[in-house]
């Protein structure tokens, strides 16, 4: 199984937010699941991982991790961390709240199920940069 390891605003590595379809299939290869999302965006899923790619440069934009999947941030596996809100403030002390996302802007990061402990809704998704930006406004700090 890949490790992966959170890189704010560069990627989840192995998988770079400069990745194509084609990359990423080269890397991991071809993915279980194809569709595409309200945006027209090319949607991949490939166990626990989901990847989205943008519609305008058909690039990864985000990567979804479901729990069972070995994602790192700072030496630390965020699924095995009883807290990893409070593990991640440590390095960005003002998440959002936003639309049941808690977002931290200076990672690239979402969290949602871990603030309300739904168990059954738990992810954490990596964004690129500006990707989450138009909604800065609607939060509140967490």
């Amino acid at each position: 199984m890949i490790r992966y390891e959170l890189v704010p605003y560069q990627g989840v590595l192995p998988i770079t937010f400069e990745m194509t379809p084609a990359d990423v299939a080269a890397l991991l290869g071809p993915p279980e699941l194809i569709d595409r999302s309200e945006l027209d965006e090319r949607n991949e899923a490939r166990g626990g991982v989901a990847i989205r790619y943008d519609s305008g440069d058909n690039k990864v934009c985000e990567m979804a991790f479901l729990p069972g999947v070995p994602l790192y941030f700072n030496g630390r596996s965020l699924f095995l961390e009883t807290d990893p809100i409070g593990v991640l403030k440590t390095f960005d002390r003002t998440p959002l709240l936003i639309v049941g996302f808690v977002v931290f802007f200076k990672l690239g990061l979402t969290l949602t199920g871990f603030h309300d402990d739904d168990n059954a809704e738990q992810a954490i998704t990596a964004f690129r940069l500006g990707r989450w930006d138009d909604l800065k406004g609607e939060g509140s700090l967490l």
